[in-house]
């Protein structure tokens, strides 16, 4: 018997006559299927699961460990294939795709109230995204990709092209709420190059508003810095304020990259580690010092000052550096 038909055959034994698709598969925190794990958040409830009655048309969440319905999403959703699509961060909207893969239909709910929001209907669907801010999500599909916010069912396109991964982003994505712009890595079509560029959008229209080259991305603490880098030491920091762009060849290919919380230093780091002082205007593509530091390799760095750092190997080593001098300090 083939894996997919087991699963749901085993799955419909514990829970009766039901449809779910693949998406059904147990996670790897807790082992229930598809709910939401953030246990931080306002409105998580442990034990949730999905649950579709194909003989009553019905669409639910029970306890995983008790049966019991916890809430009724629909009780006339008649499909034949029904997935997860993901829960909001704080615990509270739950995506779910219906239909055939090639012809989906959207539907968000209110797992606290069971409101059923307005769907997208008729999707090549690929993907869905939660924003921080629970009220968008990012929808990749087949003819580009979309904000859609579903409580006043407003929808904003931001591209219209796939990658070969059916995704037009990579997961390198941002919303920035205070300055109305939505961040994204932008794969590529062929998915024969590197992604990239960082791609900047109006949230509020889907305008494209700049792009800066590289295929990964990291903001400054006052976050009016945005510092990009590719898999060939390019880096680039693209100022927020005013649109001007400082280049850097950072050769070989970087490591993991880290701002100073002052903006004025730039940290290359992989087992060794690379200093740039961004106001040298003199020479900008030569460190100011290369160390050794840990003996492993930097899996984070966090700055405790402007010039100490506190590393972090794949052993999980903590040292803590001078980085003007290379000194290990106690």
């Amino acid at each position: 018997m083939p894996c997919k038909t087991l699963l749901l055959t085993l799955l419909t034994v514990f829970f009766g006559t039901f449809t779910l698709s693949v998406s059904a598969q147990r996670s790897e925190i807790d082992s229930i299927p598809s709910n939401c794990e953030n246990v931080d958040a306002e409105y998580y409830r442990p034990n949730l699961i999905l649950r579709y009655e194909s003989d009553a048309n019905r669409l639910l969440l029970l306890d995983w460990n008790t049966r019991e319905e916890v809430v009724v999403l629909a009780e006339d959703l008649e499909t034949a294939e029904i997935a997860p699509r993901g829960w909001s961060q704080n615990c509270r909207y739950l995506a779910v795709s219906t239909g055939a893969f090639r012809n989906t239909d959207l539907i968000i709910w209110d797992t606290v109230t069971g409101q059923q929001f307005n769907p997208l209907p008729d999707l090549y669907l690929y993907d869905v995204r939660w924003s921080p801010r629970h009220d968008e999500v990012l929808v990749e599909t087949r003819s580009g990709a979309y904000l859609w916010r579903f409580q006043s069912n407003a929808l904003v396109q931001l591209t219209d092209f796939f990658s070969c991964y059916g995704r037009s982003f990579t997961r390198n994505i941002h919303w920035d709420y205070a300055r109305g712009q939505f961040i994204g890595v932008r794969e590529d079509f062929s998915c024969r190059h590197e992604p990239g560029p960082v791609a900047i959008f109006n949230l509020a229209t889907g305008t494209l508003v700049d792009e800066v080259r590289g295929s990964s991305f990291i903001f400054s603490d006052d976050n009016s810095l945005l510092i990009s880098t590719n898999e060939f030491g390019r880096v680039e920091i693209y100022n927020r304020n005013n649109g001007t762009v400082t280049l850097l060849n950072v050769e070989p290919r970087p490591g993991r990259f880290y701002l100073s919380p002052d903006n004025r230093y730039l940290i290359v780091a992989r087992r060794n580690i690379r200093v740039w002082d961004l106001t040298n205007q003199a020479d900008q593509n030569t460190p100011i010092i290369n160390f050794a530091g840990p003996n492993f390799n930097v899996s984070d760095i966090r700055f405790l000052t402007s010039t100490t750092i506190e590393t972090t190997d794949f052993y999980n080593t903590v040292q803590r550096w001078n980085i003007l001098t290379g000194e290990e300090l106690p």
